[in-house]
């Protein structure tokens, strides 16, 4: 699995696809936010997904067109079945998963996964590691 700051970048280039639970949608669309004003191309349904058009193919299409996942954590996005049915759909295509926590939660990350980025302890802390890491500068904290 190449997961080196150069090969994270050009997955991020390809699109950034967000995966989360509705009860994290708060903190979602603040990460949207914050990436797409640091020119990051990111992919939120709640955003991106037109009401006029047929929602679940809006997701797919942004799935299979993304090149990275930024999974939100949280006690409620790891027990979702259907979230996890997304997350290990996205990694079985061969996309990079890199997941951002959001609240502690027991997540025992698959080894396919990028390391995850830490927002629970530290926020800003965590948000400049993200942008650090999707611009391709460095996977160090």
């Amino acid at each position: 699995r190449l997961s080196g700051p150069q090969f994270i970048q050009r997955a991020a280039k390809e699109g950034v696809y967000m995966s989360y639970s509705r009860a994290d949608e708060v903190f979602t669309l603040e990460l949207h936010d914050y990436l797409t004003e640091a020119g990051i191309d990111v992919w939120l349904d709640m955003i991106d997904a037109p009401d006029d058009r047929d929602w679940d193919s809006e997701v797919i299409a942004a799935q299979t067109s993304s090149g990275l996942m930024v999974a939100i954590l949280s006690p409620e996005a790891l027990a979702d079945e259907a979230l996890q049915a997304e997350r290990s759909q996205f990694n079985q295509s061969g996309k990079l998963i890199l997941p951002v926590l959001h609240r502690h939660c027991e997540c025992q990350n698959p080894q396919s996964w990028l390391p995850v980025i830490d927002c629970a302890n530290d926020l800003e802390r965590g948000l400049q590691s993200l942008l650090r890491i999707l611009q391709g500068k460095s996977l160090a904290v």
